[in-house]
């Protein structure tokens, strides 16, 4: 059986049953043309406002509100909140084992709580939009450019 997830005109995922995922790119980007960022989002564990409180619900209809903007200007490819810090599993690999530990790699005081994809004209655009993301209000947004494999030949 054989998916295709289309993330844009560029670029799809076919993912093969039981198979390694094949990444297949019709194009490498040219000079002037849009660039895939990742929108990183993190924050201290609480640090927003409080579950089930009325300024979490008026958060919410903010990351709503945020999440319709980048549809409606194109840009969005994809985005996930995550699950809390404590249901994580770190997978490490030495010497042939396989050792899983609960939890993060790494003590820190912001963890990683979800993501965002956006295809936008330049850096400039990308911390435009970070600048929107309602984590960073009391969090930070880490803007990353999505490498392409076609820029490593």
């Amino acid at each position: 059986m054989l998916f295709v997830i289309k993330l844009s005109p560029s670029q799809s995922w076919d993912l093969t049953g039981g198979r390694r995922a094949r990444r297949q790119r019709t194009r490498t980007r040219k000079r002037g043309e849009s660039m895939r960022y990742m929108l990183l989002l993190y924050s201290a564990e609480g640090a927003g406002p409080a579950e089930g409180s009325s300024e979490q619900a008026a958060e919410m209809q903010r990351w709503f509100a945020y999440t319709q903007e980048l549809a409606d200007a194109g840009v969005l490819l994809g985005g996930e909140p995550l699950h809390p810090i404590s249901t994580a599993t770190t997978v490490q690999v030495s010497e042939g084992s396989t050792v899983t530990t609960d939890g993060p790699f790494a003590e820190t005081k912001e963890v990683l709580g979800g993501f965002y994809m956006i295809d936008v004209d330049d850096l400039d655009a990308a911390t435009g939009w970070a600048a929107k993301v309602p984590t960073a209000f009391y969090g930070s947004v880490e803007v990353r450019p999505v490498l392409e494999i076609g820029e490593l030949s």
